[in-house]
């Protein structure tokens, strides 16, 4: 709006970009409201327009720049008429990692033509199989320009695209997996030869055991011949020749057949131990209130001598496929150490029992002995361990090691609760 009426310079204020005017009359102030008003939205308009279209260049910069620095790389294709993919889209990262050009990548049509020929179908199976709001994701080896095999892994979703004559589009994103793919290799690698050198060296500690305990055996059944002589000279020396033998001679005599004594012990332990792992395996079901019935009535003698209680606490469990010999062993071994650890008297209780838990059955033997300190629970299942002198209370420190191993033979497992002066219960976890 000006001052003057000229309609010239209207058209020259129009042309210099005024959105309308208002040549000067009678009725130039009534249609000035109007006026403004349209004005002012159309520079609303104007402005909104403006700050999209920034808006989105400053987005398609952002989305290049991305794309462009990335190392894995996007793409859409659209399926022809003749059920192929034609890229029409795909980000510069796919250059980079292939090494091939776009002129190559036209030329072909689609990106997939870098697929190891034994993976090529795999790769292309989705182009040809996926439906309007599927989706794939797979991995499959490239060959690059140059030759060298590397892993993509891609992930596709395809969509309705009408205004082709496949009527489909395919967008995808690619990464490149080749250090993750060769980690797994060299994982899978190193756990095959960790699993044969394991294997290796278990069959090698297998055959040293075996003959360790074959020597073991060899040896405990040798020394039984010399042992037995010693013992029957010096009975007789003792029988025969007393009187003739001042009182440290008959107490070197008596050393020396108690030595004799714990010598026979623990050759017949270690025979027992030996014998345990070298003799087959049997199975089959056990009556386990039976098996501990026969065990106690084998010491019911010195059950009875020494006056302990003894309770059995076995409802009617049956192990399906146990091998009662190793069981039986295992058993007794264990009574036999709560007796030799129980006081003597009416105070001293001996208890067996047992109970089912889910697929498994634990029995226990307890007693009110002696007990001892947990910081030994370890050391008392090894062989030739011992936590006291053979002269309070003998033994060889084998019995409780074959408890270990008949029950671990068994697939179960063995351990112990206690405290000093407060007894001991040891466990025999089995599977039913």
């Amino acid at each position: 709006m000006t001052s003057y009426g000229n309609e010239q310079i209207a058209v020259e204020a129009l042309k210099s970009g005024a959105l309308d005017y208002v040549v000067k009359s009678a009725g130039a102030f009534a249609a000035m409201p109007r006026v403004v008003a349209r004005a002012l939205r159309e520079w609303n308009l104007l402005r909104e327009h403006q700050q999209a279209e920034r808006a989105l260049r400053q987005s398609e910069l952002r989305f290049r720049t991305v794309a462009r620095l990335s190392s894995d790389f996007a793409y859409s294709c659209v399926r022809t008429g003749a059920g192929d993919c034609v890229v029409d889209w795909i980000t510069d990262a796919f250059y980079a990692l292939t090494g091939f050009t776009e002129a190559e990548l036209r030329e072909h049509g689609n990106w997939l033509f870098v697929a190891h020929p034994e993976d090529r179908a795999v790769a292309g199976e989705p182009l040809r199989r996926l439906q309007p709001g599927e989706a794939d994701a797979r991995e499959f080896r490239i060959v690059t320009r140059d030759g060298r095999i590397r892993w993509f892994a891609n992930r596709m979703e395809c969509e309705t695209e009408p205004e082709t004559l496949g009527g489909l589009r395919f967008f995808g994103a690619v990464r490149d997996v080749s250090e993750r793919r060769r980690a797994e290799d060299e994982m899978r690698r190193s756990n095959a030869d960790l699993e044969r050198r394991v294997r290796q060296r278990t069959a090698q500690l297998q055959t040293l055991n075996k003959e360790l305990e074959a020597f073991a055996y060899s040896i405990a059944h040798d020394l039984k011949a010399p042992l037995r002589g010693i013992d029957g000279y010096s009975r007789l020396l003792l029988e025969g020749y007393a009187s003739r033998l001042d009182a440290d001679g008959r107490a070197f005599l008596t050393h020396i057949r108690q030595g004799v004594s714990r010598m026979g012990m623990l050759i017949e332990d270690l025979l027992a131990y030996s014998r345990l792992e070298r003799r087959a395996l049997q199975s089959g079901p056990v009556e386990l209130e039976n098996l501990a019935r026969s065990v106690v009535a084998e010491r019911a003698a010195e059950i009875q001598a020494r006056g302990i209680e003894l309770r059995l606490e076995l409802p009617a469990l049956t192990v399906r496929a146990a091998d009662p010999d190793g069981l039986g062993q295992a058993l007794r071994n264990l009574l036999d150490n709560a007796l030799k650890f129980s006081r003597d008297g009416s105070t001293s209780t001996v208890e067996i029992g047992g109970r089912p838990e889910q697929d498994r059955i634990v029995l226990w033997v307890k007693d009110n002995g002696i007990g001892f300190d947990m910081r030994f629970h370890d050391r008392i299942f090894e062989i030739f361990q011992r936590l006291h002198r053979a002269e309070d209370y003998p033994g060889t420190g084998i019995g409780l090691a074959i408890v270990r191993k008949a029950v671990q033979r068994l697939g179960g497992r063995v351990w112990a609760e206690s405290a000093p002066g407060a007894g001991a219960t040891f466990y025999l976890e089995l599977p039913t």
